[in-house]
């Protein structure tokens, strides 16, 4: 007898069939807004398990009406972890109709928003690195996986304030039950 209504067969996110009953971490924004002379981006980084166009589309106009930046340089990044939700419009998670829909898109725009009004000037570098001894490809062990770590930090007076990083991985820890 199980006490959650799943799927072990399917699997992670997928085989969760119930709804949530409770929240063990909190699911974040995080957010980057930085510009160079005219050029303004913004990268929001999601504890979100999948986005579609249309919330992006929505995203991006109601951060680029409320700050200016350019609907098309304002990226958002899902991690995709398995313990957050999806935003898409499908209908078969929180869909435009829903107050989670409008609530998750204002939250983010007034995010990008909060980070465009805290500006400070910073310097930038950037670095790679091989990251191949921390990746497999979980279908195939022997085919090789992206093993490219990517950073971008940012300093203000040679003192760290924020890092960026971009790596390829899927993690799979937790079963349908979480």
């Amino acid at each position: 007898q199980r006490d959650f209504e799943g799927s072990p067969d399917m699997g992670g996110y997928v085989g969760r069939m119930g709804k949530s009953i409770g929240v063990a971490d909190p699911l974040l924004a995080k957010i980057l807004v930085a510009n160079s002379g005219s050029v303004w981006v913004a990268i929001v980084a999601l504890d979100l398990t999948i986005i579609d166009i249309e919330f992006t589309r929505q995203v991006r106009e109601k951060a680029s009406k409320n700050t200016g930046i350019p609907a098309e340089n304002i990226l958002l990044a899902p991690s995709q972890t398995h313990s957050g939700v999806a935003m898409t419009a499908l209908g078969m998670y929180p869909n435009e109709d829903s107050k989670h829909w409008t609530d998750t898109i204002n939250g983010i725009a007034i995010g990008i928003e909060t980070a465009v009004n805290q500006m400070k000037e910073a310097t930038i570098g950037f670095g790679r690195g091989d990251f191949r001894d921390y990746t497999i490809n979980r279908r195939d062990p022997d085919l090789d996986a992206d093993g490219e770590l990517l950073v971008i930090r940012l300093d203000i007076e040679e003192k760290p304030i924020g890092i960026l990083y971009n790596v390829a991985c899927h993690p799979l820890l937790l079963d349908y039950r979480n």
